[in-house]
């Protein structure tokens, strides 16, 4: 997914989930593409995928990069993660069919 195809659903200050990100680059493009980074929230099943991913971030040279923020969350329980209505849009990047809601 292009990050530029996101604005059409989305406006750069939304809240923004990106769903199974695994080591994917597109939160980071997207901050880079002046999107809000304190309001994209990238998660994966994967622990490992979490932590290389945020170390990246971390280890940027852009801020904005930087702040991006990554946890760990299975999508068939986000509710147990965060509360209803804290994201205005949902990007799935990569979760399995065995991960989908």
């Amino acid at each position: 997914m292009q990050v530029g195809a996101l604005s059409d659903h989305a406006g750069k200050a939304s809240d923004i989930l990106v769903v199974g990100c695994g080591n994917s680059e597109l939160s980071e493009d997207m901050a880079r593409d002046s999107w809000d980074p304190a309001k994209i929230v990238s998660v994966d099943f994967s622990s490992t995928s979490i932590q290389q991913s945020a170390a990246r971030a971390l280890g940027s040279d852009d801020a904005r990069v930087r702040a991006l923020q990554y946890r760990v969350a299975d999508c068939r329980a986000l509710h147990d993660v965060f509360a209803a209505s804290s994201f205005e849009c949902a990007v799935d990047k990569g979760a399995s069919a065995q991960e989908r809601l």
